[in-house]
């Protein structure tokens, strides 16, 4: 298993993971606003939501790691995002508090 490191910035961050392994994200979870609770969601080009996680309010600020299970070559060659809005009582609002890009090659 491979670690990747999201970054904000100018470039796009890369994932080179092996077909059919768990590929895990590490980012700095910096929300513009705080709140108890929230929804990360794993989203294709589309829209598409292919994994959706519920973050405790009390990773605001600190060092978020999310594994996508078994990285599947569906994943591959597409640019992918990570919205985090907030989530309240299971349910994801739409004011989105933080977005992260990124690409997943394999190896």
């Amino acid at each position: 298993m491979r670690k990747m490191a999201i970054t904000r910035g100018s470039e796009e961050s890369k994932a080179f993971c092996p077909p059919n392994e768990s590929l895990p994200l590490k980012f700095d979870f910096t929300p513009k606003t705080s709140f108890d609770a929230y929804v990360c969601q794993l989203q294709d080009e589309s829209g598409r939501s292919v994994l959706q996680v519920r973050v405790p309010g009390s990773f605001t600020n600190k060092e978020l790691n999310l594994v996508v299970p078994e990285a599947s070559s569906s994943l591959a060659n597409t640019r992918w995002s990570s919205p985090l809005t907030q989530g309240s009582k299971g349910q994801p609002a739409k004011d989105e508090v933080l977005r992260l890009s990124f690409a997943i090659e394999f190896l």
